[in-house]
């Protein structure tokens, strides 16, 4: 039996910033999105940052302009760019002419790209320095899927093998710094209580322990379906309408995928013993406004003698 009690996406966004990450396709940016809006409606300053503004992203940002509760502490949503942050930083450290010429002579992009991970480099600076400005209570990071997470979370100490000395190996040495301060940043990753998602997610949060950078303060379980509990009298009306009608297949459906859902439930509690486990329910719905994002419920899994 798996057991959980209400909780809240705050949770998974408790300390001053927060890099959400997971397989493509589980969900991050809906998790990242309502972590932002609690966040907010909480009475904190929040930005949400990521390097590719999803679907539910802008709509979010649309919507959040359009109502008045968030006109006193909105979200920020700012999209980062490894070309933009090197010219910002150019223009801050009185270069602002090479900046220029960068821009037009089209190189900017070939820099921004040239030592392998300094793309990653130039965003973890920038969330680096927006953490350092004190500006925003909470900091959430949108990040690209799992598969680019290790080189985005190993740039850091990549590039201090490159640089011993110099602006790489300053930036290097700060980020290094926000991402081993437990106090300051954490990872929450999101996963969907299925095989495959499961299993990287099983295999990431592994793999991160071995660089020993950032703690792995939550994993985000989503879309975690559950079948409707039928009164004696429903469940009979099923089971009289045949095995081949319309609700007996859908019940049977979702009962199956509750199954499922149960099992790899249990292999990540099993699986991951030290990182807090939340669970979203399943919206049978593809299309989400802020409403169904601010309403979204979050669970968490209370480990006990009674989970086998």
């Amino acid at each position: 039996m798996i057991e959980s009690r209400e909780s809240s996406l705050l949770e998974a966004t408790s300390q001053q910033v927060t890099i959400v990450a997971g397989k493509g396709g589980v969900g991050k940016s809906t998790v990242s999105v309502a972590s932002a809006l609690a966040n907010a409606r909480a009475g904190r300053s929040v930005i949400l940052l990521s390097t590719d503004i999803s679907t539910i992203t802008a709509r979010a940002e649309r919507e959040v302009a359009a109502r008045d509760e968030y006109a006193a502490n909105s979200p920020v949503f700012q999209l980062l760019r490894a070309e933009e942050i090197l010219i910002e930083y150019l223009e801050t450290h009185g270069l602002a002419s090479l900046g220029k010429r960068l821009i037009s002579t089209g190189v900017v992009s070939v820099i921004a790209t040239a030592v392998p991970g300094i793309r990653e480099l130039l965003i973890l600076a920038k969330i680096k320095q927006l953490a350092q400005s004190g500006d925003y209570d909470r900091i959430i990071f949108d990040a690209p899927a799992s598969g680019h997470l290790m080189t985005l979370l190993s740039s850091p100490t990549g590039l201090k093998d490159i640089a011993k000395v110099g602006l790489l190996k300053n930036q290097s040495d700060d980020v290094e710094e926000l991402l081993n301060d437990r106090s300051r940043s954490g990872l929450t990753i999101v996963t969907l209580p299925e095989e495959t998602p499961v299993t990287e997610s099983i295999e990431t949060i592994s793999k991160i322990r071995e660089l020993k950078s950032i703690a792995v303060n939550a994993l985000v379980v989503n879309q975690r379906i559950s079948a409707p509990k039928l009164s004696p009298a429903g469940h009979s009306a099923i089971c009289d309408s045949g095995d081949t009608s319309p609700s007996a297949r859908a019940y049977e459906y979702v009962t199956a995928r509750e199954r499922v859902a149960d099992a790899e439930m249990q292999r990540l509690i099993h699986g991951i013993t030290d990182v807090e486990i939340l669970e979203l329910p399943y919206l049978f719905q593809s299309d989400l406004s802020i409403t169904d994002l601010e309403e979204l419920k979050a669970r968490k899994i209370i480990r006990g003698v009674n989970q086998r």
